[in-house]
């Protein structure tokens, strides 16, 4: 099983997610120097394959010319563990430009979603489907694969239906999250799934999956069933 590091290059995420508690307004963008840290970090670590994934807050913050540098120093300065690289973003800032610099190093986006616009948008902001849906269209031009997380909250699990059969009919890869308490939240509990109804939303997406074999991708499943 390869070896995981994940680099954050920016805490901070253009997008005001209201279950969210991870992002920094003020963070500042990762410098080519830390990369470089990286490097000789792992250099005689470990001689076993290297996962790196790109997280946040919005790693799309760091810029084209951060992604144009900091690649190829991963791959070609660890070359001898075979690094392979992952990144999690909304897509906001994707460009062609970008989408070309992480084509070229093969690197599978995870992005997110929570169903149909009008739900998504509520719980994650006006626009924000929208707005993720053209920087898909960016990276799907680019020849770049994106699957999308679904955060499942207190009130979107009353949709489970309608989300699910989002995703099938627009064929995208479903990655499951539940909604977590928030440490920020004067009211944490507010949008957090219960766990009764996490394991009956398990058994009923089983129960979908099995039926549409062959037309859709749970993530979540197919690593409990490995």
């Amino acid at each position: 099983m390869p070896f995981h590091v994940m680099l954050i290059p920016t805490l901070r995420c253009p997008s005001k997610c209201s279950y969210c508690w991870s992002s920094e307004s003020g963070s500042p963008v990762m410098s080519i120097e830390t990369i470089e840290e990286v490097v000789k970090w792992l250099k005689n670590f470990r001689n076993e394959p290297v996962t790196f994934t790109f997280h946040g807050g919005e790693p799309l913050l760091a810029g084209a010319d951060f992604y144009r540098k900091a690649l190829p120093l991963l791959a070609e300065g660890l070359s001898n563990l075979k690094p392979a690289f992952a990144m999690q973003t909304n897509l906001w800032k994707m460009t062609p430009e970008l989408a070309q610099i992480l084509a070229k190093y093969n690197i599978p986006l995870g992005s997110s979603l929570d169903g149909p616009e009008e739900l998504n948008d509520l719980q994650r902001g006006k626009g924000y489907y929208k707005k993720t849906m053209k920087g898909y269209e960016i990276a799907r031009a680019a020849g770049l694969k994106v699957s999308f997380i679904c955060t499942f909250t207190s009130y979107s699990i009353k949709f489970k239906e309608d989300i699910f059969n989002f995703f099938l009919e627009n064929g995208f890869t479903l990655k499951l999250h539940p909604a977590l308490p928030s440490i920020r939240s004067e009211n944490p509990d507010k949008w957090a799934l219960d766990p009764k109804e996490y394991g009956e939303l398990l058994v009923y997406l089983l129960d979908k999956y099995l039926e549409n074999m062959g037309k859709i991708e749970i993530m979540n499943i197919d690593h409990l069933c490995k």
